[in-house]
């Protein structure tokens, strides 16, 4: 079994980026209270089989075409989480959340400036409640 690599970020002001501001192959990222702003590409892109988990941050991405999504998962994989946070882009073709059969359990969020904020994602937040009525996602 190979070693997972795991890179947490958190709480980190604003990366801003000509490219990908966050692109991820091969680990897992753990990003929290961060904001990411990409000028000519997608704001965060996974295009491997690392897992995926964004809260309480801003993702925009500035590329003016219908290919400057918030989030684009370009990897039939699942295990992602996106809450609570804002999602903008420039393009109103573009995706809050992009994805090819994509599961992602994603909730609380905000949508800025795309016409559909989801596409290819399969939503995984299960309704499980404990004895006492929680919910568990």
């Amino acid at each position: 079994m190979g070693a997972v690599l795991i890179f947490l970020i958190e709480r980190t002001n604003v990366f801003v980026s000509r490219a990908g501001a966050l692109s991820q192959m091969y680990c897992s990222i753990k990003v929290n209270n961060c904001s990411f702003v990409s000028k000519s590409s997608q704001g965060i892109a996974v295009s491997s089989t690392g897992v995926l988990t964004v809260s309480n941050s801003v993702v925009e991405s500035q590329l003016d075409t219908n290919a400057g999504h918030s989030i684009d998962i370009n990897a039939s994989t699942s295990g992602h989480t996106i809450v609570n946070n804002h999602l903008i882009t420039f393009n109103s073709g573009a995706n809050a959340i992009n994805g090819a059969s994509t599961g992602v359990a994603y909730s609380n969020n905000v949508y800025e400036g795309m016409t559909t904020s989801l596409v290819g994602v399969t939503q995984s937040i299960t309704t499980t409640s404990d004895t006492r009525g929680n919910i568990y996602f």
